[in-house]
């Protein structure tokens, strides 16, 4: 998914992003529209909620670009982070307070 906010970056499993509660002009991630998920019952809902498998994709044009980015979530998160094909083997917990 390509989103006008995020212009250097692809989502992967993710159908929308809305507003996140928690943070003053973040976006959360959603794996199903709003539309789909407003049909589900409470425990569905909250299982689509989360965001399990979504990535975001970029692509470095050169060897000593940098990145930085700003992630949080409503509940403590495991982040994977990859580079290129394999894992880097950073796994940082997030916070609902945005950790760089």
């Amino acid at each position: 998914m390509e989103v006008a906010k995020f212009p250097s970056v692809s989502l992967y499993n993710v159908a929308e992003t809305v507003s996140a509660e928690w943070a003053d002009g973040g976006d959360r991630f959603c794996r199903v529209p709003t539309a789909v998920s407003d049909g589900l019952n409470d425990m569905a809902r909250d299982r689509v909620g989360h965001p399990t498998g979504s990535e975001v994709r970029f692509v470095l044009h050169t060897d000593d670009a940098e990145v930085e980015v700003t992630l949080s979530a409503s509940e403590p998160a495991e982040i994977h982070m990859f580079w290129g094909s394999s894992s880097r083997g950073s796994r940082p917990k997030s916070a609902p307070t945005p950790r760089r």
